[in-house]
């Protein structure tokens, strides 16, 4: 695999420019935005069919790539159900508890028979103790939700390409062949994974300091904030051209991944 190609092969596009600032703009669009899904999945099949300019041109199957994009933000959804679920469970914790505890208060504090001081000493070690019982539960399915984010973001890889190659919604949940393409080099899968999460992070990276100077420049008085205002949308903007820039990272390594990785076998 060449690794580095990824990262360049875009500028290689007589149209690159314009491919990647329409991609941008599209790209922070909701509803719209949807099309960057199909446009991903083009650019795998490109890629792996070898094409010398894989990066799709925006005007061709505009409509039907924004479905098939739709359909795998559907499957993306559907497998980030149980990482809902789990981040929700905290908060199906709290809520009752927090009712026992007010009622607990209530109750002590109308209570004839407990001195002002009895009553506030209970509801405060009935409080303490929901607290402790809720960090505990907090740490501990944070911990799984945690767990479960980096066993998606691996796997997905998989569930990504083969519904790019096949075309068929059902394929993204075909656990045995997405388990058996991992298997078959699962070296250079996880190596373009690490190489993969690098881009998204760097992107992270540069928008975090551009917005860090931006709040700088906000400090100072009117010229600043005058500045700073002008500076959001096109910050903005340059924000969803580094996050299309980095999904033509992703859509070159999964189709570079898939060509030498094929299910027929290492090539």
């Amino acid at each position: 695999m060449k690794f580095g190609m990824a990262f360049k092969y875009i500028f290689d596009d007589k149209k690159w420019v314009q491919k990647l600032l329409l991609g941008g703009l599209i790209s922070l669009v909701p509803i719209l935005n949807f099309v960057t899904g199909g446009y991903l999945i083009q650019l795998i099949k490109n890629v792996s069919n070898k094409l010398e300019y894989p990066l799709p041109e925006w005007g061709e199957e505009f409509g039907a790539r924004w479905v098939r994009g739709l359909l795998l933000y559907v499957i993306l959804y559907i497998y980030m159900i149980p990482l809902v679920i789990l981040l929700m469970v905290p908060l199906m914790i709290l809520i009752p508890m927090m009712v026992t505890v007010i009622s607990s208060g209530v109750l002590a504090g109308t209570n004839q028979n407990l001195v002002p001081e009895s009553a506030a000493a209970l509801t405060a070690g009935i409080f303490s103790s929901a607290i402790f019982i809720y960090v505990i539960a907090f740490v501990i399915f944070f911990l799984v939700s945690f767990l479960y984010m980096l066993v998606f973001y691996y796997f997905i890889n998989s569930v990504i390409t083969r519904f790019a190659i096949t075309g068929e919604f059902k394929e993204a949940f075909n656990f045995r062949e997405l388990f058996n393409y991992i298997k078959i080099d699962p070296k250079k899968y996880t190596l373009t994974w690490l190489i993969m999460v690098g881009a998204f992070i760097g992107v992270y990276f540069v928008v975090m300091i551009v917005n860090v100077l931006i709040s700088v420049i906000g400090i100072i008085p009117f010229a600043g904030w005058c500045l700073s205002i002008l500076l959001v949308p096109v910050v903005v903007y340059a924000m969803g051209v580094c996050i299309f820039y980095a999904y033509s990272v992703q859509g070159n390594l999964l189709g570079q991944l898939y060509n030498t990785i094929s299910p027929e076998g290492i090539k």
